[in-house]
C-alpha cells in the first residue's frame, strides 16, 4: 500500500518542502457546493505538483443545491488534468436535508439522491472524457441515505473509515506514513459491498506530519503497487484499472462526520453556516468574499468582476438555447464594428462561451534571477458559441479589456504570450494574402479563418492552444502612446512570431486600439496568480519593481490596460 494525506485551506499555509517527501499522493481540496474555492488550491496544486506528487482534486457536495452547477463549478476550477493527476473526487458525506431538524428520511429520499449522484457524475465524465470519478463517502452514509446502490460501482471508491483502538476519534497513526498500513490493519475487516475493494481509504484526521503546524492531517493509503497508482495518474502506458485488485477488504467502522466543515472566505478561519439549506447557501454566497462568488444569471451586459484567477467562471452556464457560432456570424454580419462587439460582450456575459475556455491552464513563468510564479491562462482565444459550433472571435483592444475586466481578469505582456506559447500544444500561424483593409476586419473573414484553423488545428479543444493567432497584449507604449492597439504573436511553423513588437518607448504603435482584423486574438489571464504563500493580483506584480519581471520583459508595466469607453 501507498501513504497519502488530503488537505484543504484548514491546513493553513503547509511547507511542501518538508510535508511532500512523507507521501505518494495528495487529494487537495478544489471547491465547496456551486461557488466557493478553497482558497489554498493553487498554492498547494502548484507546490504538490512541483514536488512530483500524485494529485487529485476533491469537490464538497451540498446536495440540496443544483448538481449540475456544482460539477460545471469544479470541473472548471480545476481545468486540463494532466498526467499526474487522478479523476476528481466527488465528496458526499452530507444529504439534501443535512441540516433539516426533525426530517425523516424516506425512500422517495434515496432516489433523490442516487439520481443527484447520477447526475453530478455524469456532468464530470462528459467533461473528462476516458476519466472516471472517484467517489469519496462512508460505510453508513452509502448505505443508509444512498441504498446502497451498485450503479456507481465503476467509480473508484475512497472510503471514509476512521481505525485502530477503542477511540478512533482521537487515536493518532504514527508520525512515519509508511508505517500507516500496518497500524490500519490492526484493526478487523469487513467487506464493502457492493465495491469488490476499496481503491483510497482515509483511516485517520489526527495525523501530525512534517510542513503542517495549522492542523493535524487527514491520513490516507492507496489500495496497490506504484504501478496502479501511476496507471490511474495517466503516467503509464495501456488503460487505467478499473481499480486496484484487493489486497484487504474494506472496513465498515463508522467514524465521525465531516459534514461540520464550513464554507471558508477570506482569511484562514473556519465560518460555519449553522442551516445551509438551498436558501440559505444562496444568501450566503452572496454576502461572501468576492474571491468565492459566482454571478447569477444576468438579464444585460454587466457582471461583478470576480478576481479569483478562474476568470470565465464568473461567467452563468451556457443557455440551452443561446446562438451557435453560426448563428452569431449570421446576426452580426450585418453589423457595425462597435454594434457586433456590443452583441459579442453581451453574449460572453450571458455565458454563451465553449466550456473549453472555462479550463484556465496553469503556466509556470520564470524571472532571469530564477524567481517562480503560475499564472492561469484560459486555453484558447475568446469565443461564441457552443463546443460543436463555435466562432474565435478577433476584438479590438477596446472591446477585450471591457471583457477581462467583467471577468476579473487581465490581458497578457509579450512575456506571457512567449511563455504560454512555450508551453502550449503550438499551433502555425495561417496568414492570409494582403487584401483591402476592409474586407480583413468582416464577419465572412473572421468566420473563414476560424474554420481555416479547425480544419489545421492541432490538438484538442482544452488542449493549451497558441500561436493561431496574434495576441491583444499591454505594453508600457500604451503609457507613452494611449488609446493605440498593440499586438504580438501569430507563430511560423519555426516558432518565430510573424508579428513581433518592439518595446521602445518613443516608436508610435500604428493601430489605434479600435482596429481589429481576422488575425488578432483576445486570450484572458485569470486575475491571481500563484507567488509565495498567498496568491497576488497579478496587476500588482506588474507594478512591482521586485516582482515585475516574471510577467513583463519591459520592467514595471505603468499601463498594464486599455481605456473602456464607448466607440464608433
Amino acid at each position: 500500500m501507498l501513504s497519502g494525506a488530503d488537505v484543504s485551506v484548514h491546513q493553513g499555509h503547509i511547507q511542501w518542502d518538508a510535508f511532500a517527501p512523507q507521501l505518494d499522493f495528495v487529494f487537495i481540496r478544489a471547491t465547496y457546493g456551486p461557488a466557493a474555492v478553497d482558497r489554498k488550491l493553487a498554492y498547494n496544486r502548484a507546490e504538490a505538483a512541483r514536488r512530483g506528487l500524485i494529485r487529485g482534486y476533491y469537490h464538497y457536495a451540498l446536495p440540496g443545491l443544483d448538481p449540475l452547477e456544482q460539477a460545471q463549478k469544479v470541473c472548471s476550477v480545476v481545468g486540463a488534468l494532466e498526467p499526474g493527476e487522478l479523476d476528481l473526487v466527488l465528496d458526499l458525506e452530507e444529504t439534501q436535508h443535512e441540516r433539516d431538524e426533525g426530517h425523516r428520511w424516506t425512500q422517495d429520499d434515496t432516489l433523490a439522491l442516487q439520481e443527484w449522484t447520477r447526475r453530478f457524475v455524469g456532468e464530470v465524465k462528459a467533461r473528462y472524457p476516458g476519466r472516471s470519478v472517484i467517489l469519496y463517502t462512508r460505510h453508513n452514509f452509502w448505505h443508509q441515505y444512498l441504498g446502497g446502490s451498485a450503479e456507481l460501482v465503476d467509480c473508484p471508491l475512497w472510503i471514509a473509515n476512521y481505525t485502530y483502538g477503542s477511540d478512533p476519534v482521537t487515536a493518532r497513526p504514527p508520525a512515519n506514513p509508511k508505517a500507516w498500513a500496518a497500524w490500519a490493519q490492526k484493526k478487523p475487516l469487513k467487506a464493502w459491498d457492493p465495491w469488490a475493494a476499496w481503491s483510497f481509504w482515509q483511516i485517520s484526521a489526527r495525523a501530525v506530519m512534517p510542513g503542517v503546524t495549522a492542523n493535524t492531517v487527514d491520513a490516507n493509503l492507496f489500495n496497490g503497487t506504484r504501478g496502479d497508482l501511476l496507471r490511474l495518474a495517466r503516467l503509464e502506458a495501456g488503460p487505467p484499472a478499473k481499480g486496484p485488485q484487493p489486497t484487504a477488504d474494506a472496513l465498515c467502522l463508522e467514524p465521525p462526520s465531516q459534514a461540520d466543515d464550513p464554507y471558508v472566505v477570506g482569511p484562514e478561519v473556519r465560518l460555519t453556516d449553522p442551516g445551509p439549506s438551498a436558501e440559505g447557501a444562496a444568501a450566503f454566497f452572496a454576502a461572501a468574499d468576492v474571491s468565492t462568488r459566482t454571478a447569477a444569471p444576468v438579464a444585460h451586459a454587466e457582471i461583478t468582476p470576480a478576481l479569483d484567477g478562474t476568470g470565465l467562471e464568473a461567467l452563468p452556464p451556457r443557455a440551452p438555447d443561446a446562438m451557435t457560432g453560426t448563428q452569431f456570424h449570421e446576426r452580426a454580419r450585418g453589423l457595425s464594428l462597435s454594434a457586433r462587439e456590443e452583441l459579442f460582450v453581451d453574449e460572453v456575459l450571458r455565458g454563451n462561451v465553449p466550456s473549453f475556455l472555462r479550463r484556465f491552464h496553469h503556466v509556470t513563468v520564470e524571472a532571469p534571477d530564477g524567481k517562480q510564479g503560475v499564472v492561469s491562462v484560459c486555453a484558447d482565444y475568446l469565443a461564441v458559441g457552443s463546443d460543436i459550433d463555435f466562432l474565435r472571435m478577433p476584438l479590438t483592444g477596446v472591446t477585450a479589456q471591457r471583457v477581462a475586466d467583467a471577468c476579473g481578469c487581465v490581458l497578457p505582456t509579450k512575456k506571457l504570450v512567449k511563455d504560454i506559447y512555450a508551453a502550449s500544444r503550438k499551433q502555425t500561424a495561417i496568414p492570409f494574402p494582403p487584401e483591402d483593409g476592409t474586407r480583413m476586419a468582416t464577419m465572412e473573414r473572421f468566420l473563414e479563418h476560424h474554420l481555416a484553423i479547425e480544419q489545421r488545428r492541432v490538438g484538442e479543444l482544452g488542449e493549451l492552444l497558441a500561436g493561431h493567432k496574434k495576441d491583444v497584449v499591454v505594453t508600457n507604449r500604451l503609457r507613452h502612446h494611449p488609446r493605440r492597439l498593440a499586438i504580438y504573436g501569430f507563430h511560423r511553423a519555426d516558432g518565430e512570431p510573424w508579428q513581433p513588437l518592439d518595446t521602445s518607448l518613443d516608436r508610435r504603435l500604428p493601430h489605434e486600439d479600435t482596429y481589429v482584423d481576422y488575425s488578432h486574438g483576445a486570450r484572458l489571464i485569470g486575475g491571481l496568480m500563484a507567488l509565495g504563500p498567498e496568491p497576488r493580483r497579478v496587476l500588482d506584480v506588474l507594478l512591482d519593481p521586485a516582482l515585475c519581471d516574471l510577467l513583463s520583459d519591459e520592467g514595471v508595466l505603468g499601463a498594464p490596460r486599455y481605456e473602456v469607453r464607448a466607440f464608433g
